[in-house]
């Protein structure tokens, strides 16, 4: 209960912190948009310099005679000491004008500069990729969260990149703040960062046991922030106005800060036992150092000695989009690489990185050498350049190092590429489902030497994953066998095509089934991502059903689950045991495993597919035949009558129905209709409806009653149609002569009866069983006599009429019924008919019919 209330605080304050800082992102996104509207001075200060030292220049101040270093001693001819003076001095028109008072190196200047538009796009330019990286760190903390919740180094690393997104996004603002005590998070940001970067350190990539024992420790740093940002605030309004005491001791403590971290990632990294530990704190020490040592150092050397290293905020770009990208590729996945891999891959990026960042310097100095001092570096065109460069030049430099260090340092122990190839080239030419699962199977032991493995896959009902091969040692194992009796070899193919080596009497259904609600395959269906035997140690996502899923991993002799993921829907699970080297898997290793699977999953898809085509063709033979054998049977045409008219139709709801009709000539003046729904389709149906069509045309040459033959075809249908099959039906007799109707009912709906005189319409009532043919044995079937007169009319109908639904699942019932025929019953027999469909056609709109609907229309003809 306990634990799960700490759960339940830990997302409310994850929810809460998320809130206020997409809040804030938010706030400062409108800034951004306001700020395009505002006039552009031409330049800026920074924070660790002050307000009176010029920190940023534009092209149009350039050339007007300022210079970064620059420090403004008035402003149209008045001093400042505050922003709020500076901004009050200042003319603030499109096209104005202001004065400035320079002093460069002891020598007093006077320069004028014409205000101009700053304009969204150059608004953006100054702040906006600031922005986008700040979301960027607070993307990362989350992510870094998600994947570890609810741990303290998660927590930790969680808050300090939330922090770092405020930080990143307050660098560089092209004016005022809106509202005013937006400024007061920019402080908290500045100050309150040296203390969480302390915080990680004692924290990341593992906890200090030391500190386990003193947690009031942690506490000092964000003690010494906290006074650094009272002591700022009180002081003054932002921190470009502060005194210089408060910027130096910022920029001083957010050093302190950085090596701290550096120094503890280091340490961890040389001194640790855990080779994981290492390496996430090789990639901690590595991505942290290439972002956070050139700015602080230019933040260090701007509040110190007024000295610029970098021209500008943006410049901080290339350094700070390094750390997201170690923090995300590194930390967030760590549990998903293996030691080698980390260590290989991170000597690439390391590599990369540090070619990039020299050409980048010496670039920059030798302009500057040649063209001046920061003359050419100040171009706002050189950020974005340097950044469009990177993202063209980084990969292809990274990959160059990567095929160096693995060609001399590293011996694949099996060609990748070729191997992928020939998994392609295999299984596009096979088509039968054994034949891929037997391969994927052979491809995955055979390649990197695995003693055993198994493919199950989705069952029909889509319920559990079912084997369908089991090759190899230390396969799974099937009822009334223990682990140890399955060390025996040999392999076994368990689906009904693919032939069985070994004990010829077991079958699939023996073989470990995982249902879709076992927690193992609820998140393999969650992930789509293989899952190691190691992950159940560390993964968070483990934490509540471990020891489940390591039954499930016993169960399968697996060191490892690998999904087979077709348009995002877990189809399948190839289940491996271990390498016969008894090595771990590594990630080259891994990756040429979902190769497989991901090939794999198509080509069983495919097969599957075919399966089913195959299938449905024979369904479309079958269903042709059954389909004409069923037109065949119908009525070409109706029977004239003398003194009635008579109209029949029959619609299948499918290509085949099991509705059906016949008229039977009984003897000089008398005719049966027969109207019936067979409870079976397709072919089945058919064949019962020719049974039943037979049946009735011997009975009723035999001179039996109404109730006889009703039994007497009950007790055949029964006998001689299949079981689980009855038929619903209805028998009625026309006698031209008295101009009535005798009819007998077993389980079709009852009939309506007209009367041309009354115009009322009435629904027609048998005694006795109503149960269709084929269900009782002895049914006490009934007929009741009706007689007829000029105008009146018999509709005979099945259940698809009545149960026919529209689009809110309303049906169209007998009520409905009885009001169509009481309003059409005038019509002719035919008109009659129509309208009825039609009614029931509009009623159901866009719902399509659900059953077969079937008319006859019997009418007495007017005098």
């Amino acid at each position: 209960m306990h634990r799960q209330f700490t759960k339940a605080l830990s997302w409310i304050a994850f929810a809460l912190v998320q809130v206020f800082a997409l809040s804030i992102a938010g706030l400062y996104l409108l800034n951004i948009f306001h700020w395009a509207e505002c006039p552009d001075f031409g330049y800026g200060f920074r924070t660790a310099s002050g307000i009176h030292v010029v920190g940023i220049v534009s092209e149009r101040a350039q050339q007007a005679g300022m210079r970064v270093g620059d420090r403004i001693l008035s402003v149209n001819d008045r001093t400042f000491k505050s922003m709020e003076e500076l901004r009050s001095s200042l003319v603030k028109e499109i096209g104005g004008e202001n004065r400035y008072r320079l002093d460069r190196g002891g020598k007093e200047m006077t320069i004028r500069i014409r205000n101009a538009p700053v304009g969204l796009a150059e608004s953006f330019r100054r702040s906006g990729f600031l922005f986008l990286l700040g979301l960027a760190y607070a993307l990362t903390g989350s992510i870094v969260f998600l994947m570890k919740p609810h741990t303290r180094p998660s927590w930790v690393l969680f808050v300090f990149c939330t922090t770092l997104c405020i930080f990143i996004m307050f660098l560089y603002r092209v004016s005022e703040l809106t509202p005013p005590w937006l400024e007061s998070f920019h402080i908290f940001a500045y100050t309150i960062t040296p203390a969480v970067l302390i915080h990680l350190a004692l924290s990341f990539p593992h906890e200090r046991s030391w500190l386990l024992k003193r947690t009031h420790f942690v506490g000092l740093p964000y003690a010494v922030s906290l006074i650094l940002f009272f002591y700022t605030c009180g002081a003054a309004h932002t921190l470009s106005e502060s005194p210089g005491s408060c910027r130096i001791g910022s920029a001083l403590f957010l050093a302190c800060g950085v090596v701290v971290l550096l120094g503890s990632c280091l340490q961890t990294w040389l001194r640790s036992t855990s080779e994981i530990a290492k390496v996430r704190a090789k990639l901690l020490l590595t991505g942290f150092a290439i972002s956070a040592s050139v700015p602080v150092l230019d933040l260090l050397s701007t509040a110190l000695f007024n000295v610029v290293i970098l021209p500008g905020f943006n410049s901080y770009l290339a350094f700070f989009i390094v750390f997201p990208i170690f923090l995300g590729y590194g930390i967030v996945r760590h549990d998903l690489f293996e030691i080698d891999t980390f260590i290989k891959r991170t000597y690439g990026y390391i590599l990369a990185t540090g070619a990039v960042s020299a050409a980048y310097g010496l670039f920059v100095v030798l302009a500057n050498l040649a063209l001046g001092h920061f003359q050419f570096a100040d171009s706002p065109l050189i950020p974005l350049a340097f950044f469009l460069a990177v993202l063209c030049l980084f990969n292809p430099i990274r990959s160059r190092f990567q095929r160096f260090i693995d060609r001399v340092f590293y011996r694949l122990d099996y060609d990748y590429q070729e191997t992928v190839q020939k998994v392609g080239e295999s299984l596009r030419s096979l088509l039968r489902l054994d034949e891929v699962v037997r391969t994927v199977m052979d491809f995955a032991l055979g390649t990197m030497f695995i003693e055993c493995g198994c493919v199950m896959l989705l069952d029909e009902g889509g319920h559990a994953y079912e084997c369908v091969a089991v090759e190899g040692l230390g396969r799974p194992c099937v009822d009334g066998e223990t682990s140890e009796t399955v060390q025996a070899g040999g392999m076994e193919r368990v689906l009904p095509a693919v032939h069985c080596n070994g004990n010829a009497d077991r079958k699939a259904g023996k073989f470990p089934k995982l249902s879709v609600e076992d927690p193992l395959v609820r998140i393999l269906a969650q992930t789509r991502k293989e899952i190691i035997l190691h992950d159940l140690e560390e993964n968070p996502l483990f934490a509540e059903e471990r020891e489940v899923c390591k039954a499930v991993f016993t169960r399968l002799g697996a060191a490892i689950l690998v999904p087979f993921i077709y348009e995002k829907r877990l189809t399948g699970i190839i289940a491996l045991g271990r390498k016969k080297s008894g090595k771990p898997y590594r990630r080259e290793d891994v990756n040429l495993l979902r190769t497989i699977a991901n090939q794999g999953a198509v080509a069983i898809e495919n097969a599957r597919r075919l399966d089913q085509v195959i299938e449905k063709e024979r369904m479309e033979e079958e269903l042709a035949i059954a389909r004409d054998l069923q037109v065949s049977m119908l009525p070409a045409v109706t029977p004239r009558l003398q003194g009635f008219d008579i109209a029949a139709v029959s619609i299948p709801a499918r290509e085949v129905g099991g509705d059906f009709y016949d008229f039977i000539e009984i003897e000089d003046g008398k005719w049966g209709i027969v109207l019936g729904d067979v409870m079976g389709k397709s072919v089945s149906g058919a064949l019962v409806t020719a049974a039943c069509r037979s049946i009735f045309r011997m009975l009723s040459e035999q001179g039996l009653s109404r109730e006889q033959l009703m039994r007497q075809a009950n007790r055949r249908v029964r006998s001689d149609i299949k079981k689980g099959l009855s038929v619903a039906l209805v028998y009625a007799v026309v006698d031209e002569k008295s101009c009535s109707i005798s009819l007998t009912n077993a389980g079709q709906p009852q009939p309506v009866c007209y009367s041309g005189e009354s115009g009322e319409a009435r629904l027609v009532e048998n005694p006795g069983d109503t149960v269709p043919l084929g269900i009782v044995e002895d049914a006490n079937y009934e007929e009741v006599r009706i007689d007829l007169h000029p105008g009146d009319r018999m509709v005979f109908y099945t259940d698809g009429v009545v149960e026919s639904f529209n689009e809110k699942g309303e049906l169209f019932g007998f009520d409905r019924l009885l009001q169509t025929v009481r309003a059409a019953g005038s019509l002719d027999c035919r008109n009659l008919l129509v309208h009825t469909l039609q009614a029931v056609s509009t009623f159901c709109g866009g719902s399509r019919e659900h059953d077969d609907l079937t008319m006859i229309v019997l009418g007495v003809a007017e005098r």
